[in-house]
């Protein structure tokens, strides 16, 4: 099971909140370590979806407001997640809200608004 959270920070004199991904083995009753992801908001909309490709989409909203845009790094709102390799691709261009995602299976594409 794959679960989507946020860690609150401290950045300057301000608390933001950083995105994390936790992957929850239900068979044996064990989490790995947080994962970091595109920020979030606490209580905004969030979504998944898995692709092709072994592929978990991660669309947040209001991460503009979150640890990385506040620190310079990298701070798009839609991150894919190997599920394979347990890597992480933020994709930067994307700043605005990921409000929807949808997958075309077989075509190794995906959709969001």
């Amino acid at each position: 099971m794959y679960v989507v959270g946020q860690q609150p920070q401290t950045v300057g004199s301000q608390t933001l909140y950083g995105g994390n991904l936790t992957l929850v083995n239900l068979t044996s009753n064990t989490a790995s370590n947080a994962i970091s992801i595109s920020d979030g908001a606490p209580g905004a909309v969030s979504r998944l979806i898995l692709a092709d490709n072994n592929t978990l989409w991660i669309g947040m909203t209001k991460c503009t407001n979150g640890v990385r845009a506040a620190s310079g790094a990298p701070d798009g709102c839609l991150t894919m997640f190997n599920t394979a390799a347990n890597t992480v691709t933020m994709l930067e261009p994307y700043l605005g809200d990921a409000t929807g995602i949808a997958a075309v299976t077989g075509l190794n594409k995906i959709y969001t608004p």
